[in-house]
């Protein structure tokens, strides 16, 4: 049976980084660099926006990011629109779900068969 592509996956399964991201974009919204600067500066993970731009998009295809353009007007900013991204609702509650999943497995224990 082949493995299920990423977007057959439920929208509850997390990787590392989205949870990093659904973190970090928790109550603020940022737009790459800034996310970039946060994921090198706390978790030491030096991400290429080669693999950030696509999890961004996958994320926000599957409701667990918002997006919005910047109405950057200034003279000051040069370069393209910054698209700044947030958690949604169901990013949120993914967030939460996964916790509660990781909190049950540390309280796991195993219970021997026949016992």
């Amino acid at each position: 049976m082949p493995r299920p592509t990423r977007d057959e996956m439920p929208a509850f399964y997390l990787s590392a980084l989205e949870m990093d991201l659904l973190t970090l974009l928790f109550g603020r919204g940022l737009y790459s660099v800034e996310i970039e600067k946060a994921l090198k500066e706390v978790c030491g993970r030096q991400q290429r926006f080669g693999s950030l731009y696509p999890t961004l998009r996958s994320m926000v295809k599957r409701g667990l990011l918002s997006a919005r353009w910047g109405d950057e007007e200034s003279e000051e900013l040069s370069g393209p629109r910054r698209r700044y991204y947030t958690t949604t609702g169901l990013g949120a509650r993914a967030l939460q779900e996964t916790d509660l999943r990781h909190q049950s497995l540390k309280g796991w224990t195993l219970v021997p068969e026949g016992g």
